[in-house]
């Protein structure tokens, strides 16, 4: 019996409901636009196209904003609330605040984004900060045969109560994001630890080690 022949998709379109189903309009490799087709999303097996997709239209629908100064409008501090991080960059060399770390973050009910503090920030709003170091740092999938000398199974379900010293590595194994924790006290050692569990515990370690790992260039005037 003769297998259909199965095109692979080069860009996904559009995106629609039908009557409760999504579907995506589909452009095939080797075909012109005007012969793309929509089709049920649970038919699909281009997962990274539909992500790619999905951040594409969440950024189009991003509102475009204003980048203020908090030093110069403090107003705007006290009246709105923080709604999400959009970008974090280095102050202006030769200005008061040179080499500060500075966070630009979306204020609720305005276009405007305000720069502040990171060293403030990473304390007062800690999981707003690891959730924009989620959205923007990629982490390689690994097997578990391919991390040495450490059961993955056995050693995130452990109930840690003792501080850990700092995070030293992460890793994605079956789609979980993983943190490398290393302990000095009461005995030097090194365990996996679920990232969503070290996040609450510690999310100044967690922050510690996203800021470690990514340069950030100065903002223009």
């Amino acid at each position: 019996m003769q297998k259909s022949k199965v095109y692979p998709v080069e860009k996904i379109l559009d995106k629609r409901i039908d009557n409760g189903r999504v579907k995506y309009l589909l452009k095939w490799q080797g075909y012109p636009e005007h012969a793309s087709t929509w089709e049920p999303v649970e038919y699909l097996k281009c997962p990274d196209l539909i992500e790619r997709y999905e951040q594409e239209e969440k950024e189009k629908s991003r509102p475009v904003l204003t980048y203020v100064s908090d030093h110069n409008h403090p107003p705007y501090n006290n009246n709105k609330k923080f709604e999400y991080i959009v970008g974090v960059t280095n102050e202006n060399k030769g200005s008061n605040h040179s080499g500060t770390l500075l966070y630009l973050i979306k204020l609720e009910g305005l276009n405007i984004a305000t720069t502040h503090s990171a060293t403030i920030i990473n304390n007062t709003h800690p999981q707003m900060v690891i959730s924009f170091y989620e959205s923007i740092i990629e982490w390689s999938e690994v097997k578990e045969t391919e991390v040495p000398n450490l059961d993955l199974s056995t050693s995130v379900k452990k109930d840690f109560k003792d501080l850990p010293e700092a995070v030293i590595g992460a890793t994605k194994v079956k789609g979980k994001l993983r943190f490398l924790m290393r302990w000095t006290s009461p005995e030097e050692r090194i365990e996996f630890v679920w990232a969503k569990e070290a996040y609450l515990k510690w999310p100044q370690l967690v922050i510690d080690f996203f800021t470690s790992k990514l340069d950030w260039e100065p903002i223009s005037a």
